[in-house]
């Protein structure tokens, strides 16, 4: 056995097209150990367009370095593997040479991700385990659910109704999870909102058959979900839901109510009571019409004997554009009572 073989032995790479360079292949930086290595081989045809290589129609088209993690003890252990890369003459196409020390696209070595899993079956922690393996808390948390995938299973089923939203979750950080909306049933739930990894949890659980078989998705008026959901669901109708929809109209009456407040705190002595007014009665715009009463005479405080209904009709009187958005808000939320879904489409796009 050769010296540059039993070094390759040695740190764990058994792949025969990798071998180290002839001159000071290994070199100590601080806590730094770096190998230098080669990856080169004749390859059996182009993997772009397929076509088998007969010895000239695919040819060395100069290399690509890449720095590989490696399993190391008390030092860093690096591999910078320069890695061939090939022309096909037949389609014009290049492509790297692939190694089965790490997977393509990847920068770690495929024996630190079978360290990672042999620990997280031991009772450490996470911090533990990517300090052992030198890598970050996070990378060991995707090792673990790349391999966790393995098991779930491709091709679940998904029913036709379904509705997605965010909740908080540990640390104060967002979630996602989604539902069935016909039985409530909680599908499953992801511990971040990111759009990446909601794709990859779709396309890696549920085949592009399975969902396109989803006609409603539910969802709120977050940007992000709202360019998702085709692309993940072909066939799927988006439905806003209503609770998200009624958030936006109080917190629109609200924004004006404060415009209003605003404009009332920096004039004369009564625009000012009408600033305090407003303040603390804000809560009772916010009330339905029909629940606002017309007929029960109380003392309220900076009014005097007054109805509910009288104290809003004052509110209302101090500015135009407060008294329109009340109104709209009011508009929309008999829409919402009555469940007419047009009525409610109209007051979106009219105001």
């Amino acid at each position: 056995m050769s010296k540059t073989n039993s070094i390759l032995n040695l740190i764990g790479i058994q792949d025969e097209n990798t071998k180290l360079i002839e001159k000071n292949p290994i070199k100590t930086s601080g806590p730094n150990e770096i190998i230098y290595a080669t990856l080169t081989y004749q390859p059996q045809g182009c993997c772009k367009c397929g076509i088998k290589n007969d010895g000239s129609i695919i040819i060395k088209y100069g290399t690509k370095t890449s720095r590989i993690t490696l399993s190391g003890l008390e030092k860093n252990r690096y591999l910078v593997l320069k890695k061939q890369r090939f022309q096909c003459k037949a389609c014009g196409q290049t492509f790297i040479a692939q190694t089965s020390v790490v997977d393509k696209y990847c920068y770690i070595a495929n024996q630190v991700k079978r360290k990672s899993l042999d620990l997280s079956r031991e009772t450490i922690c996470k911090t533990t385990n990517a300090r052992l393996c030198h890598i970050s808390e996070a990378t060991v948390q995707r090792i673990c659910n790349a391999e966790a995938l393995k098991y779930k299973g491709y091709g679940q089923r998904l029913p036709s109704n379904i509705g997605i939203d965010e909740f908080r979750y540990r640390n104060q950080t967002m979630a996602f999870d989604y539902i069935d909306n016909d039985s409530g049933n909680i599908l499953s739930i992801l511990p971040n909102r990111r759009i990446k990894d909601i794709k990859d949890h779709f396309y890696n659980r549920y085949n592009l058959k399975e969902r396109k078989k989803v006609q409603t998705v539910t969802t709120d008026l977050n940007a992000g979900y709202i360019h998702m959901i085709p692309e993940l669901f072909p066939n799927a109708t988006i439905i806003l839901d209503r609770f998200h929809l009624v958030q936006l109209m109080v917190r629109a009456l609200d924004r004006t109510r404060i415009k209003v407040m605003n404009r009332l705190k920096k004039g004369n002595n009564t625009d000012q009571k009408r600033y305090r007014r407003l303040k603390r009665y804000g809560k009772m715009l916010k009330l339905k019409s029909k629940d606002i009463s017309f007929t029960d005479y109380k003392l309220y405080y900076l009014f005097g004997y007054f109805t509910a209904q009288m104290i809003v009709d004052k509110l209302l009187a101090y500015d135009e554009l407060l008294k329109r958005t009340w109104e709209v808000y009011q508009c929309f939320m008999r829409a919402v009572d009555q469940r007419d879904g047009v009525a409610m489409s109209t007051l979106i796009h009219t105001n």
